[in-house]
């Protein structure tokens, strides 16, 4: 078995055994709200522990018996809506400019025709308080994995939630267009 980590954060209700997605594990998840225990399954071996909804778990996979540890979340009220969406610490910009130009940067080859063309997809809050940039690899669809993110010093964390979840729930944010 490789080593890998797996996070998930615990919502408010119950959730049937759920796939860990890595190829040649078959490992699972299930949490019972009543409870308030999670399980999993890991090649027929099981592990429950007591976690509270909406905590962050981690599961480390490091070749033995995987560790479940309980994620402590950052104090700052705009980190912490951040980090609920797996954007770590050093993804934050602290100059909203600083982020455009390093996702400006990133670029992939086009193997049509040579091209660079930009990976990063910019999201920016309603009224231009925080900057999301996500990162979408090759193949896969929907809203990307977390790149950088920017909030102004006086961003409501309720602003930042209302992008974050609207960029990784369905919607597209506020407003997005890829960085040129």
């Amino acid at each position: 078995m490789s080593h890998f980590t797996y996070q998930l954060i615990i919502p408010d209700q119950s959730f049937a055994e759920r796939p860990i997605k890595y190829p040649s594990l078959p490992a699972s998840i299930s949490y019972n709200a009543e409870a308030q225990a999670a399980t999993l399954t890991v090649d027929g071996w099981q592990k429950t522990v007591t976690i509270p909804p909406g905590v962050k778990l981690e599961i480390r996979f490091n070749g033995g018996l995987p560790e479940i540890l309980q994620l402590t979340p950052p104090l700052n009220p705009l980190r912490h809506v951040a980090w609920l969406y797996g954007f770590v610490q050093k993804m934050r910009y602290y100059h909203e400019l600083d982020l455009l130009k390093a996702a400006a940067r990133v670029r992939r080859r086009n193997p049509a025709g040579g091209d660079s063309i930009p990976v990063l997809t910019v999201h920016k809050e309603r009224f231009k308080r925080a900057t999301v940039v996500t990162y979408l690899p090759v193949g896969q669809s929907g809203a990307g994995q977390p790149w950088g993110w920017w909030a102004d010093y006086d961003c409501p964390s309720e602003a930042l939630h209302a992008l974050m979840q609207s960029i990784f729930q369905g919607g597209t944010g506020g407003g997005t267009d890829t960085p040129s």
